[in-house]
């Protein structure tokens, strides 16, 4: 069990590091709000990918299907998604640390978990994930274990973010902003041409 706990932990970590709008969404977050806005930010990502691995130990054959049958709904409805936050964040106020409120933090938690959650790519990562370490076989034990390792890949990744931003003044950090803002809605924009031309289905 401990080792299967362990693979459960790796699973977590690796499919948190996938490089794509939720991660560049929770840095533009780091930046702007501090280290503690954006971990708030990143465990959005990690409910989303907790919720699949307790699908994926409970019904994983189901999800396969039903995310088969209608995946290029979903993608659409997550490229649509994804490219309206990514012009909300470009077109919204830049805020310094000081001025982060409650508020920013709990709609960047929504964000990326919408963008994580409506990602059915990252969906049936995470499932082949689990079915290569054989994660199911502890049951519900494997949530927490995929749960653990993103939430040490957040914390590590927030933690060297706002060290990093430390070193610039607010201006320069605004400007990173925008361009961050910008990365995500040209993913977005792929994401739906993706999706629509079919490439790589």
């Amino acid at each position: 069990m401990i080792l299967t706990l362990c693979k459960a932990f790796i699973v977590g970590l690796v499919a948190s590091m996938t490089l794509g709008p939720s991660m560049f969404a929770v840095i533009r977050k780091t930046l702007e709000g501090g280290r503690t806005s954006g971990f708030v930010c990143a465990l959005g990502v990690t409910l989303s990918d907790t919720i699949y691995s307790v699908l994926g130990v409970l019904c994983l054959g189901y999800v396969q299907g039903f995310l088969a049958q209608h995946s290029q709904i979903v993608n659409i409805v997550g490229g649509i998604l994804v490219i309206g936050i990514g012009l909300f964040l470009y077109f919204n106020k830049v805020k310094a640390p000081a001025e982060v409120s409650g508020n920013f933090r709990s709609a960047g938690f929504v964000q990326t978990f919408l963008i994580a959650f409506l990602n059915a790519g990252s969906a049936a990562i995470m499932f082949a994930y689990l079915a290569i370490a054989k994660a199911a076989e502890i049951g519900l034990w494997a949530s927490l274990g995929v749960c653990a390792g993103s939430v040490t890949w957040w914390l590590f990744v927030t933690w060297g973010i706002s060290k990093l931003g430390n070193r610039f003044k607010f201006e320069t950090l605004a400007r990173i902003c925008k361009i961050l803002a910008i990365v995500i809605i040209v993913l977005g924009v792929l994401w739906e041409l993706k999706t629509l031309l079919g490439i790589g289905s």
